[in-house]
Formats: structure tokens, C-alpha cells, sequence
């Protein structure tokens, strides 16, 4: 069997990636980065590598310039940024409004067997 091309709307992109981009942007360093994360600064710095290939659709398009204090967006990540920032933010928010494993749940209604068959024509 050869290899499968993923046709979902945002390709590979995986979301650690983009925050792994954001927050060293955001914090000026990938190890601040690697630390609210809670991986490691070399775990950052392949995400970023990552979101690097992706956003140049297979070729490495430097977002983040390496080896800088601080870190230096290149033209394409001051394109990238602001973007990638609300994406995150918008995850954040998504995740946020998910009702906590502590909230009551609201009550089901309960439906007896006759009533699915009657309803369903299948008397």
C-alpha cells in the first residue's frame, strides 16, 4: 500500500505546534516556553521546525529565526503571528466552555422502549 495524503482541511498541523510558536514569541524564549508546555526546550524547538514545514507546505519556510535573543520573526512569521495567536486563543476559548467533570449534567429524559417503537412506526 504507498503512503496516504492527508486531505482534512488543516493537513498535519498539530496544535502544539502552533503553541509552541506562539508562547516562545510571546515569552521571548523557548525554554519559558518548553516550561508552561511542560516539555522540553528541544521538544519546542521540533514543533516549531514543524509548523515551519507545514506553513511551507513541505518546504521549511523559517518562521523563527534560531539562535536569537531575542527571538527574531522573519518576514513570514510577522505574517504568521498575529494569526497563529488567535488560533491559539480560540483553542483556549474552545476549551474553556467545556463543561467541567464537576457540573451537573443536565437531566436526560428517559424514554421507554414503547415509545421508540411507536415513534419509529414500529408497531
Amino acid at each position: 500500500m504507498g503512503g496516504s495524503t492527508d486531505k482534512s482541511q488543516f493537513g498535519s498541523l498539530r496544535v502544539a505546534w502552533l503553541e509552541a510558536f506562539v508562547l516562545s514569541v510571546q515569552y521571548g524564549k523557548q525554554t519559558a516556553a518548553a516550561s508552561e508546555m511542560g516539555v522540553t526546550q528541544g521538544t519546542i524547538s521540533k514543533h516549531i521546525e514543524n509548523l515551519e514545514l507545514w506553513y511551507g507546505g513541505g518546504q521549511h519556510r523559517v518562521l523563527l529565526l534560531p539562535n536569537m535573543w531575542p527571538p527574531t520573526l522573519t518576514d513570514d512569521g510577522k505574517a504568521f503571528f498575529p494569526v497563529a495567536e488567535r488560533a491559539v486563543a480560540g483553542l483556549s476559548e474552545l476549551k474553556a466552555s467545556r463543561p467541567s467533570l464537576d457540573a451537573p449534567r443536565s437531566p436526560q429524559p428517559e424514554l421507554e422502549l414503547d415509545d421508540l417503537v411507536n415513534n419509529n412506526g414500529l408497531e
